[in-house]
């Protein structure tokens, strides 16, 4: 429902910063109040734009809402949207160690191809460039 799509406003700070922290996700992780967030009945996703590329940063369907494919395919549905009306057919995501089942995410929206890291930080984190598709 991307007529439900709103830009993040300050009232929805707890809301998201305690979704976020019961996924684990530190203070110094989260940017959902600095960066570029939009939200949705389903969830919410950031990103930012660094050295002309997009890059998200949390992609979150709400607890209450979780076990359903349609409420992250909403998601992702959004994220789309907002990236071609900036022109941009590609993004970066990144999967931390801790949080891989991300990568479940990103094979979907590649239609099951096979991503290969273009990179890899000391911690274990990997970062791909994704196409979008589907």
């Amino acid at each position: 429902m991307i007529t439900k799509l709103q830009l993040y406003r300050p009232h929805l700070y707890y809301k998201i910063y305690r979704a976020l922290q019961d996924e684990g996700w530190s203070d110094a992780e989260m940017y959902f109040d600095k960066d570029i967030t939009y939200v949705l009945p389903e969830g919410f996703f950031t990103f930012r734009i660094e050295h002309g590329e997009v890059v998200l940063i949390h992609l979150l369907v709400w607890p209450e809402k979780r076990g359903r494919l349609k409420h992250i395919v909403a998601l992702y549905r959004a994220f789309q949207f907002i990236l071609l009306s900036l022109n941009e057919i590609t993004f970066i995501a990144t999967v931390d160690q801790s949080r891989d089942y991300f990568y479940s995410f990103l094979q979907w929206v590649e239609q099951g191809k096979q991503l290969i890291p273009y990179a890899k930080d000391a911690q274990g984190t990997s970062y791909y460039r994704v196409t979008l598709r589907r």
